[in-house]
């Protein structure tokens, strides 16, 4: 990941040190990046990292909040490194304030128990406590194994599989399991972790599950439960961030217990797992997230990973253009891609810098689709604005549905060429809306691409335009042969948002379509420029 044009392992044990000081692998690498660079872009950080920019604005923010990183006014935004010495002292105050704070609450809460009167006969008084670091982590999981006298259920990242062996916690696993109590275990299995996952299987209850939440805990029973949060998921035993909080209360080892049992009813024998991983296949699943940053990760990974095809559709261009670095990558690996999405001039153009006319088709859609290698799918239906649910699947026949859908879509799409004429309109259009905006006085308002959320859906305005104290008009334009298709959409969205429409050509609308509108009462305005369009449809708001 870091430097790629320089292997020297002093580099990597420079950013190995640096986690130790409360940066991942990733923040430590983009540290490094920006000692050695000096003020820097987040496109810049993505080209050294070989991820796309986002993520590299993700990891660059995280840099800041930590102290590691300042970023300037300038645009593009640039960012500098802390000077090591302050970032070192800033950290370390940092966590000796929260020691302090630790050890203030500590004392609080001997007091207050002490003040507590005798506990009542029959009544399970409930206790907490606060363990940090990784040793001391594993200590207490050791101590729940040799006590445990009922069943044991272990959550936990495939990285423990083999940390489990270097803190003797898999010998513990053996001595309490020969004591008859049962023993299962949840984590995500991958090529990393094979052999180790096929060692646990032969010997506990040990699944697989695809959508792995970034936590640890082992439950004991109905009367314990030990859980932490690993932030350094390194190889590393000695780390300090690795934090976890210990409780007999029942109310929330229930609670855990049933997060437990409904994520088990959802995993995947680690046998079947293990052998299509062999095989090289991925077991088969369906998985739902609506976490966008979950989406964002899946979609970036399965870019990466695509040998054949990939097949975009999606309603934004700049979701492609977001992916811009990864999917050259996957261009230079001879994958072939093909993207569907709306087109404007200025998308096309930037689209076009990547790739080639044949790749590209202009479309509408309400959803997102990805699909690799015709081998598996992620598909995001949106709710509201950006906030939807994502499904990701390599089932086979989910696949196949979906890949159905997308050459539908491919064979009805429109090649640059008949885009052409429609690109032009569309621009003449916003130009006249434009134009309208200062046509206006003070108390109009005049809002392109406008998105309006109903119980039936999310409707999409071309514009939308409001006087203080009056009703939106909905105003969209159309090209020559599709007036009576527009009309009746209009007539749909002004039924149910209970607003008056306008429709707008640069051509004279037939006889035949001007009794359509009357009939749906819908307005039509025409001129054969932006300006003449502009002021017709500025005259037609002064009508009530």
């Amino acid at each position: 990941m870091l430097d790629k044009g320089d292997p020297s392992m002093r580099n990597k044990d420079l950013v190995s040190k640096l986690t130790d000081f409360g940066l991942t692998e990733e923040e430590a690498s983009t540290y490094y990046i920006l000692i050695k660079n000096g003020p820097t872009t987040a496109t810049v950080v993505a080209k050294h990292l070989g991820t796309n920019r986002m993520r590299a604005y993700r990891v660059l923010d995280s840099l800041v909040e930590k102290q590691f990183a300042r970023s300037s006014l300038e645009r593009p935004k640039k960012y500098i490194a802390t000077d090591i010495d302050e970032a070192l002292s800033l950290f370390l105050n940092n966590y000796s304030q929260t020691l302090s704070q630790l050890k203030e609450k500590e004392k609080e809460l001997v007091e207050e128990f002490r003040k507590l009167v005798k506990t009542p006969i029959g009544f399970k008084e409930s206790a907490f406590r606060i363990i940090q670091g990784r040793q001391q982590v594993y200590r207490q999981i050791t101590t729940i194994l040799d006590r445990g006298t009922e069943e044991i259920y272990l959550y936990i990242p495939n990285n423990d599989l083999y940390r489990f062996e270097f803190a003797d916690i898999d010998t513990k696993l053996r001595e309490t399991h020969k004591r008859g109590v049962d023993i299962k275990i949840l984590t995500h299995i991958d090529e990393n972790v094979l052999d180790k996952a096929k060692e646990y299987a032969t010997e506990y209850d040990l699944r697989h599950i695809q959508s792995f939440n970034k936590l640890r805990f082992i439950l004991h029973g109905k009367s314990e439960i030990f859980f932490s949060f690993p932030k350094d998921d390194s190889m590393s035993m000695t780390t300090r961030d690795d934090t976890g909080l210990w409780t007999n209360n029942e109310d929330f080892v229930i609670a855990m217990r049933s997060f437990f049992e409904e994520n088990w009813s959802l995993s995947l024998d680690a046998t079947v797992v293990i052998e299509a991983l062999r095989r090289g296949e991925m077991p088969q699943f369906i998985r739902l997230t609506s976490n966008k940053e979950e989406h964002d990760r899946i979609y970036d990974e399965m870019i990466a990973e695509a040998r054949s095809s990939l097949d975009i559709l999606t309603k934004k261009t700049e979701n492609i253009l977001a992916y811009s670095h990864t999917l050259v990558n996957a261009q230079k690996r001879g994958v072939k891609i093909r993207i569907l999405t709306e087109l404007s001039y200025d998308s096309l153009e930037k689209l076009l810098k990547i790739f080639s006319p044949d790749q590209i088709k202009g479309t509408e859609s309400k959803f997102d689709i990805l699909i690799t290698d015709k081998k598996r799918v992620i598909m995001f239906i949106p709710i509201y604005k950006e906030r939807g649910n994502s499904i990701t699947s390599n089932n086979k026949i989910y696949v196949e549905t979906i890949s159905e859908i997308y050459e539908d879509y491919w064979s009805h799409g429109l090649m640059i060429e008949e885009l052409g004429q429609r690109l032009i309109v569309e621009s003449r259009f916003r130009e006249a809306m434009s134009i309208l905006m200062k046509t206006l006085s003070e108390e109009y308002t005049v809002e392109q691409n406008k998105e309006i959320m109903t119980n039936t859906g999310i409707h999409e305005i071309k514009a939308l335009v409001t006087r203080i104290g009056g009703k939106p008009v909905i105003i969209e334009f159309t090209l020559l042969g599709e007036e009576s298709r527009k009309i009746a959409e209009l007539y749909a969205k002004t039924s149910e948002l209970k607003m008056r429409a306008i429709l707008a050509s640069f051509d004279e609308f037939p006889g035949s379509v001007q009794s359509l509108a009357t009939l749906f009462n819908i307005s039509l305005v025409n001129g054969d420029s932006p300006e003449k369009l502009a002021a017709r449809i500025a005259e037609e708001l002064q009508v009530p």
